[in-house]
């Protein structure tokens, strides 16, 4: 009896511990068994974009738009977990590559049902910007750390499938200084549920 005692609170601490780093990943196997697991999809692409509309911005155009991709982190309404960890890619995609329809799939699961209200991306340290085959550090202030944050308000039902597609606005996203170059990513998340 003592030894399952201490076994549950063990595997009590390792749970709680888990939560609150945000390293947790939302799988089937973390669900209860009278609820059915919910499946969830995000993708990313790059919306509204048309060539010549960065030149203002940056005084010449970009070939590239480079971001790694580090983890994919959902928030629930309750914050009972913290950040949780639904997907690391740890995947760099170019951002001007992902127009006219074109998506790249960040995350693929199965998650707990239940009303979550954020999302964020966590992207590395280094990223980067190409024009004319010449590549400049591009800088995500806070990328690293709390990443870049999306709110929304969205409850998942059980067996249900959430797919949600990230556009990313390139053309006001890029800031242009005299030391470098600086991304506040202005995302618009689009969510259709089945």
């Amino acid at each position: 009896m003592k030894k399952l005692l201490l076994f549950s609170l063990m595997a009590l601490l390792v749970v709680a511990g888990c939560s609150q780093n945000g390293e947790d990943v939302l799988t089937s196997n973390n669900t209860s068994q009278n609820t059915d697991p919910s499946k969830f999809l995000l993708y990313a692409t790059t919306a509204g974009y048309e060539d010549g509309s960065l030149a203002p911005l940056t005084g010449t155009e970009p070939d590239n738009i480079n971001l790694t991709v580090v983890s994919v982190q959902l928030r629930k309404a309750d914050d009972s977990l913290g950040w949780i960890t639904v997907a690391e890619p740890n995947a760099t995609y170019d951002f001007l590559e992902l127009v006219d329809g074109v998506t790249v799939e960040l995350a693929s699961l199965a998650i707990e049902p239940g009303r979550y209200t954020m999302l964020r991306i966590i992207v590395a340290e280094v990223n980067e910007i190409v024009f004319d085959g010449s590549s400049e550090l591009l800088i995500v202030p806070s990328g690293t750390e709390t990443g870049v944050k999306l709110s929304f308000d969205i409850v998942i039902e059980g067996g249900e499938t959430l797919t949600a597609t990230i556009e990313f606005d390139a053309a006001t996203s890029v800031i242009s200084t005299d030391q470098n170059y600086l991304l506040r990513p202005a995302f618009r998340l689009l969510i259709d549920s089945e």
